[in-house]
């Protein structure tokens, strides 16, 4: 079982690798290559995976508050 700080770790790491993954992947784009990450994002309409995460957290806050799954 992941300590805190340990699953902070590890995702962490992930997201990084995520991360490079999707910034590569925008890149193959051949019109949006001359732009940065973020504007390739906005062009794509794509929110980064920081806003991804955050997302889904306070999703299943939600859930948790509503009591709408088990713990």
């Amino acid at each position: 079982m992941f300590t805190g700080f340990q699953y902070f770790v590890y995702f962490h790491t992930k997201t990084s690798h995520i991360e490079k993954v999707q910034k590569m992947a925008t890149k193959f784009i051949i019109f949006l290559k001359k732009y940065s990450y973020k504007d390739r994002l906005i062009q794509l309409n794509l929110p980064t995976l920081k806003y991804r995460r955050l997302r889904w957290d306070m999703i299943e806050v939600f859930k948790i508050v509503k009591q709408m799954t088990l713990l």
